[in-house]
C-alpha cells in the first residue's frame, strides 16, 4: 500500500511537471508569435494603434451623398465600404469605429453634390500628415461643396478665443486640418 501511494505520488509530481513544461511551451510560442508579427509591423511600416475612425455626412454634410469611402488599408469593418454598400448602394451616411487598427496612410472618398448631381472623387496622401502619437485620437471628414477636408481630433479642449475648427460634434475639442493643405497645417 506504501508502495501504491508513492507510485501515485511521483506519477501526480511526474505530470505536474510534464504540465508546466508545455505551458511553458505554449507561452513561449504566443510571445515568439507576437514578436514576430510586432516585428513584421515595423518593417512594413504598418503601425496599429487604439484610435479612431469616424464621419457623420447627415451633419456635417448634408449637400452631399458618400458614395465610396477607404481609410487606408486596414481591414476592420467600418475602415472601408461593405460588400453588402457596394452591392445594395445603401450606405451608410454616418459611421463611426475605433480600437486597435492600422493607422491609414491614406483617405479615399467618393461623394455626389445633391444639388447638382455632380460625382467627386479625392484621395488624401496622410503620409507624413497625421501626428506621430495616434493614441486616441480621432481621423475624420467632411465634404464643403467640393472640396474634402480631413481633421485629427485631439482629447484636448482648444483655447478661448480659438476658432472652432472640423465638423460641429468637436467643436470644443483641439481639431487639426490635415487636408487639404492649407497655410496653417
Amino acid at each position: 500500500m506504501n508502495q501504491k501511494f508513492k507510485n501515485s505520488k511521483i506519477q501526480k509530481f511526474k505530470n505536474s511537471k510534464i504540465q508546466k513544461f508545455k505551458n511553458l511551451i505554449k507561452l513561449s510560442s504566443i510571445l515568439l508569435a507576437t514578436l514576430i508579427f510586432s516585428l513584421f509591423g515595423c518593417v512594413s511600416g504598418t503601425r496599429i494603434i487604439s484610435h479612431s475612425f469616424g464621419f457623420d455626412f447627415l451633419k456635417d454634410s448634408p449637400d452631399s451623398e458618400l458614395l465610396d469611402y477607404r481609410y487606408g488599408t486596414s481591414r476592420v469593418t467600418g475602415t472601408f465600404l461593405s460588400v453588402y454598400g457596394r452591392e445594395t448602394g445603401r450606405i451608410e451616411q454616418r459611421n463611426y469605429v475605433g480600437g486597435s487598427i492600422v493607422v491609414g496612410d491614406f483617405l479615399y472618398v467618393k461623394w455626389r453634390n445633391k444639388k447638382t448631381g455632380e460625382i467627386y472623387e479625392d484621395t488624401a496622401d496622410l503620409k507624413d500628415k497625421l501626428p506621430h502619437d495616434m493614441e486616441h485620437k480621432i481621423v475624420t471628414f467632411l465634404i464643403k461643396e467640393s472640396q474634402l477636408y480631413v481633421y485629427v481630433v485631439t482629447q484636448e479642449l482648444h483655447s478661448k478665443g480659438e476658432p472652432d475648427n472640423g465638423p460641429d460634434v468637436y467643436k470644443h475639442f483641439k481639431v487639426v486640418t490635415i487636408y487639404p493643405k492649407t497655410k496653417k497645417n
